[in-house]
């Protein structure tokens, strides 16, 4: 107990204790090392420079490196309209032949999103009627982008390609044709028809190969006519260019083109070569629909080096039942005897209800339905 002057001995004074402020000097204590710690911080460059470090030296050099060490990366679809030409990515030096292009090009476009039913900028061009198809920069071919891959090709002893024409003339008839036909029918597109973009997106989603029809003169020009822009064997070159330009101007993505009559032009060299150099020209393939014996197209495709083959037959010349059934006939025969066979049809609704029957049984029979750019090597290998 503390003492005072009362209680202590007579004569001495009691002895006084003072006590220390110690809240005051934990607070001073408290700012000096804070101060301490921001005056470190600033001056000393590496403020964890005492603490153990690794060094990793980076290198640029992709020696080893090939694309199978990249994976194809699917962009969100809102993405889609956000990317434009200036967004492509280049693609690689152009594709060896047409089997299975699509997964090729895909990997090749390290990362790019693969749309079907989408054009690749690079493989258009403007030309006066709109933008036509033409090869890339890195020698990339429509033919090659658009192709649809044919994984049992090598092995089918039997095999069927079928181009059915006249898309987009019939609401009615096309939609029949996207909804009750296997993917492997190539679907070739009439010019004349309406809203032909619509029809190419609906073709593609459906991993249906697209053809253009161009019209050609008949034998029996002008009492026969296949419309305003048919390419005319006496008409100078610059006006078929014209034509050919407006008519590939209707749509995109298509791989190649297909007579709509023609026999006539098929079989006067000199106006087909000019037509079948620009094919070549533009990464494109033709297809020779119109049966006819005197056509030069196979020669002159060879000359031009034109990926190119000729239907063996006309499914629908005569609509009727019967003989539809017997020309889906002859059509096996020539596949089973030759490896291959190549037919073609219109979208009429005999023909649709026929083929429809016919190729939900193909595969069961021993036959493989192929699209039609996978005929060409096969048709060059026989």
């Amino acid at each position: 107990m503390p003492g005072d002057d009362l209680t202590a001995p007579l004569g001495l004074k009691q002895r006084r204790f003072y006590h220390l402020p110690f809240g005051l000097f934990g607070i001073s204590l408290m700012i000096l090392l804070a101060t301490t710690a921001f005056i470190w911080i600033g001056v000393v460059d590496d403020p964890f420079g005492g603490e153990p470090t690794a060094s990793v030296k980076l290198s640029t050099d992709l020696k080893g490196v090939t694309q199978h060490d990249f994976t194809v990366v699917e962009l969100p679809q809102a993405l889609d309209n956000v990317l434009g030409p200036e967004d492509e990515p280049d693609v690689a030096p152009p594709l060896e032949g047409v089997t299975g292009p699509r997964h090729e090009l895909a990997q090749k476009l390290a990362g790019a999103p693969m749309q079907a039913h989408v054009p690749l900028q690079s493989l258009l061009e403007n030309g006066p009627y709109g933008a036509i198809p033409k090869v890339s920069e890195n020698g990339l071919r429509p033919l090659d982008a658009y192709a649809e891959p044919a994984p049992n090709v090598a092995t089918a002893q039997a095999r069927i390609a079928l181009v059915l024409n006249g898309i987009g003339l019939n609401e009615t008839m096309s939609a029949m044709a996207l909804d009750n036909l296997p993917s492997e029918v190539a679907l070739a597109i009439s010019p004349y028809g309406t809203d032909l973009d619509n029809w190419m997106s609906k073709a593609r989603r459906n991993d249906n190969e697209v053809l253009l029809q161009i019209p050609m003169e008949p034998f029996d020009y002008p009492d026969n006519d296949a419309g305003p822009h048919s390419l005319l064997t006496k008409a100078a070159s610059a006006q078929n260019a014209d034509k050919l330009s407006w008519l590939m101007a209707r749509t995109t993505n298509y791989i190649g083109l297909v007579n709509f009559m023609g026999q006539r032009f098929l079989s006067d060299n000199a106006a087909l070569s000019l037509f079948m150099s620009e094919v070549n020209d533009r990464g494109l393939m033709f297809v020779d629909a119109a049966g006819s014996a005197r056509s030069a197209s196979k020669d002159v495709a060879m000359q031009t080096d034109t990926p190119f083959v000729q239907v063996d037959v006309v499914i629908d010349e005569d609509l009727d039942k019967s003989s539809i059934e017997s020309r889906l006939l002859q059509v096996e025969s020539l596949a089973r005897s030759n490896g291959l066979a190549i037919a073609s049809a219109t979208t009429y609704p005999v023909t649709l209800r026929e083929l429809e029957r016919w190729t939900r049984s193909l595969e069961d029979r021993g036959l493989t339905l192929i699209p039609i750019s996978a005929a060409i090597a096969a048709e060059h290998a026989q």
